[in-house]
């Protein structure tokens, strides 16, 4: 087939109750779709078999319907909640509840989709899906599929697709070591914790996982290839603005292997928790080369709406799970048909004919909406959606003033350029092991004991704990069915080991329930690694919607079915450089002495550090040699800046260091705490005193309602509505609301690169905290940090004297696999534990409020922030948006319209 006839390609949207004339297959689909199982044909065997099924996830629903209830319940203006992690373990644990052998593809890149190859004359390359629930064919078995052509195998490339998918804050090549990167030693546990800093790279070589000896045009996944697996969606979940490419793009592949089956999608938002079923199918080719897909979809209006859920009802979310738990027969049928099929010679990939130009445009002019109720719900593509894809397209620039690029620059001293180094150094931050200093350590007295009191706290804070109520196995509380072996595994290696010292402290009785009521999610989150356990070459298992889910679901109280202060993907900014500042003042010596002083204490301390784990026969020996190389780069930092302060062009390497650094950082995720119950008043010279930077769009979640139809079954559908919510149990939170941190989080990708970039970022995050604390009036306070490669994290802590340095304790650390199920559940009960301490950090506000509240009203922290370049429009900025403006408004406004837009340009002008 020509290029030119797939540029062709129409696509009919039909509302679902008015759509007719459909073939028996999507009539039996729709049909299924508009009869929830009480209304099933009693004939119907898969009906009973499909209960059955979701019955072993009905905790996870149940869980996740909790959750999204508690969402719509939060009342704040701090910005859109993502409900991205809720929908990835709902819809794995249905796709594995519907078949055993199902894999859930996410994450490639860490941003949370994956790319899908995009028929010819439709969008451009780099449509995404959120997940493809999907039977994968493995290498051994792809390779022994009959191919029409071998000759033209897919073997002109030297990379594979998962090597293309970098991290999305990876814009620069490896720089060399960091002088501050002492590889993380995990405490020896019985259970198999291992060092943090020996992650590898979760994708198989090419030389162990052969590619699959396929065309390209058998494939979904976008890239050049080749793969060393064959995936086949069964069902896709993502966007409002991706549904109908996906689903042609499923489609297309379906044809290619000649299975005809109707391709299902799922339309979510990435703040919603509405989602809406499609269902869509290719006519058979036209005379003329053209084709036709269909999708039937709900469109809206007043009536009640057959295909759409709202997932804060979990009634709701099990008629959603039995619909999906019908599509079992795809994958019977996949792994039935796929080893026996010769699959099409034909091309119908935008890849597969070289780079040419569309758009978004071209795709919806092509996209007609077959109903009379079309006209309320044309083409669409939300708000969130298109802002969050440039966003997206954005964040991959590279920035002189990037925080993840800056986490990658590296030198050898602070003398030279800005890095880590010296923008720790300039902030009095040292880096210092998780070790109790003895008497005989030579380090002074204050300095010891803030040590030692910080190490006792995170020992405290990180120790594992188990609750005395739980001391059989049918003690502990119930799961899903299909965790059933996890939850004995638990009990079982608990059991193994609960006769050694570290594992006799008990949980505290307070959060026994907590952690009782979300249990189900420490196996959720367990079992998202299932496929790096089937050695599956696919690197979509990058477990960020892991680690968001454990920090939605454990960092709660009694009262919460999930944590209204857990804040995904916010600015962090940092704070300013006081070296910079103090120049041209006369407290500049005095700045000067304190850093000189500091980093001779530095010395000392890594120093006595080293004497302490020479000891060959010492438990301690193993930090031996990280404590050497620490003793070195403090006497190379401490020369280094000794040197810079006594050189004539020290004015000018601080101004140039000072220039370079980042004014803020986006992390992963933030847990806070309001510092009191009602918000800060609001004053203009203090407007930007804040640590944690929300979002000033509105919440866009979703809106429903419900209605009762015959038979009393619940369909429901977007509306303007509101939920009735208890105002009681609805957390009121400002956007001038003091947010006090307890944890901040950053993940990456597992290799040996990003393990340094997530811990250079988690400093940079927690050394901001600590001096943001300060600032308030609150010292000798730790800040927790997250730092993950992949499914493995570790915990780090910072805190500040009362001599104004920074210790971030990095060093024999402990850490947590996801997955190994008593380390996932060790790392939930230390959640439930910082929360409850996080009350003491209110507590320590309520002490120093009213001086805080003065200083706050005397302008004294206005300029706690730097003025930050990103908070308005630069010249070249402001230009290139009034040119943007005018060119996308002008030719549709009115003459009133137009002066409107004139007024506005003239303002903008004159910002």
């Amino acid at each position: 087939m020509k290029t030119s006839k797939y540029e062709e390609m129409h696509t009919l949207v039909h509302d679902i109750k008015e759509v007719q004339n459909v073939p028996k297959n999507v009539e039996s689909i729709l049909r299924r779709l508009a009869q929830p199982p009480p209304a099933f044909e009693d004939h119907d065997p898969l009906s009973k078999e499909c209960e059955e099924r979701l019955h072993r996830v009905s905790k996870t629903i149940e869980g996740i319907s909790a959750s999204f209830s508690e969402l719509v319940r939060i009342k704040d203006d701090l910005g859109p909640r993502s409900t991205t992690a809720l929908w990835h373990t709902l819809f794995r644990a249905i796709g594995r509840a519907c078949d055993e052998e199902s894999v859930a593809i996410s994450d490639p890149s860490l941003s949370g989709e994956v790319d899908v190859a995009l028929p010819v004359g439709s969008l451009p390359m780099e449509c995404t899906a959120s997940m493809l629930v999907s039977y994968v064919v493995k290498d051994h078995i792809a390779a022994l599929l009959p191919g029409p052509n071998h000759s033209s195998r897919i073997s002109d490339t030297s990379s594979t697709y998962s090597d293309e998918l970098e991290d999305e804050d990876d814009t620069s090549t490896e720089s060399e070591a960091d002088p501050f990167n002492w590889l993380t030693i995990a405490r020896s546990r019985p259970w198999g914790l291992e060092p943090f800093a020996n992650v590898s790279t979760s994708t198989p070589s090419a030389s162990s996982q052969p590619p699959c000896s396929l065309p390209r045009d058998c494939h979904i996944l976008a890239g050049i290839g080749p793969w060393p697996n064959l995936v086949l969606p069964v069902f896709c979940v993502t966007d409002p603005e991706s549904i109908i490419p996906v689903l042609s793009s499923v489609a297309y592949q379906r044809r290619i292997w000649n299975i005809d089956v109707p391709v299902i999608g799922i339309e979510v938002s990435k703040y919603g928790y509405v989602a809406r079923v499609h269902v869509a199918w290719l006519d058979p080719p036209a005379h003329d080369g053209s084709d036709i897909m269909h999708v039937v979809r709900a469109q809206g209006g007043n009536d009640p709406a057959v295909g759409v859920f709202d997932m804060t009802n979990a009634n709701t979310g099990f008629l959603l799970g039995i619909f999906l738990m019908s599509l079992r027969h795809q994958f019977l049928a996949l792994r039935t048909l796929i080893p026996s099929t010769q699959p099409l010679h034909m091309k119908w990939r935008y890849d597969s004919f070289g780079p040419e130009s569309h758009s978004i445009k071209g795709w919806v002019e092509n996209t007609t909406y077959n109903s009379q109720s079309a006209s309320a719900l044309q083409a669409v593509v939300h708000y969130e959606a298109e802002e969050e894809s440039s966003r997206k397209k954005g964040s991959k620039a590279s920035s002189t003033h990037s925080s993840s690029k800056f986490a990658k620059e590296a030198t050898a001293g602070v003398d030279e350029g800005a890095s880590i180094t010296s923008w720790m150094c300039h902030r009095s931050a040292i880096s210092v092991p998780v070790l109790m200093l003895p008497k005989s350590s030579h380090v002074p007295e204050k300095d010891r004991e803030f040590v030692n009191a910080m190490v006792n706290e995170y020992n405290n804070m990180t120790d594992f704990r188990w609750p005395t109520q739980w001391a059989a196995e049918a003690d502990i509380p119930p799961v899903n069915d299909c965790h059933a072996e996890l939850r004995a595994q638990l009990y079982q290696m608990h059991h193994d080991v609960r006769g050694e010292e570290w594992a006799q402290r008990p949980l505290e009785d307070t959060l026994v329930p907590i952690l009782s009521a979300h249990f189900w999610a420490v196996f959720d989150a367990t079992a998202g690694a299932f496929t790096k356990q089937m050695e599956l070459a696919l690197n979509e298992a990058e477990s960020r919607h892991e680690w968001d889910g454990l920090l939605y679901q454990f960092f709660t109280a009694a009262d919460e079915a999930m944590s209204p202060y857990v804040l995904l993907e916010r600015d962090i900014i940092f704070p300013p450089n006081p070296l910079r500042r103090a120049l041209e003042t006369p407290q500049l010596s005095l700045v000067i002495g304190a850093m000189t002083d500091m980093l001779y204490d530095w010395e000392d301390q890594c120093i006595a550090v080293s004497r302490m784990t020479r000891n060959r026969q010492s438990p301690l020996n193993a930090l031996h040699d990280q404590a050497q190389a620490a003793t070195t780069v403090s006497i190379q930092i401490s020369q280094s800046f000794t040197a810079m302060t006594e050189s004539a062009e020290f004015a000018t390497i601080v101004k140039r260091q000072a220039e370079a650094e980042p004014q803020r950082g986006r992390c992963d995720a933030v847990l806070c705490l309001p510092a009191q119950s009602s918000p800060i008043p609001k004053h203009n010279q203090t407007a930007r005193f804040r640590l944690v930077v929300c979002s000033k769009r509105a919440n866009q979640t979703q809106k429903v309602s419900q209605e009762k139809v015959k038979g009393g079954i619940q369909f429901l559908q977007p509306a303007n509505s509101t939920l009735d919510a208890n105002p009681l149990s609805a957390p009121s939170l400002s956007n001038t609301s003091l947010l006090l941190p307890s944890l901040i989080a950053e993940y990456k990708k597992p290799s040996q690169a990003t393990v340094l970039y997530a811990l250079n970022q988690t400093r940079m995050y927690c050394v901001s905290a600590v001096h943001f604390l300060a600032q308030i009036g609150i010292r000798a306070t730790p800040v927790y940090g997250l730092a993950t490669s992949g499914k493995q994290g570790v915990v780090l802590i910072a805190s500040m004297s009362e001599d104004g340095v920074v210790y971030v304790f990095e060093r024999n650390l402990r850490t947590f696999d996801l997955s190994n199920v008593l380390q996932v559940y060790h790392f939930s009960t230390f959640l439930l534990r910082l929360r409850a301490k996080s009350k003491e950090l209110q507590n320590k506000f309520g002490k120093v409020q009213m001086e805080f509240e003065r200083r706050l009203e005397a302008g004294e922290l206005d300029d706690w922030a730097l003025p930050s370049r990103n908070l308005s429009l630069s010249r070249l900025q402001r230009h290139r948006f009034l040119l943007s403006l005018r060119k996308r408004l002008t030719w549709t406004m009115s003459p009133r319209n137009s002066e409107t837009l004139q007024f506005m340009i003239s303002g903008l002008r004159g910002a």
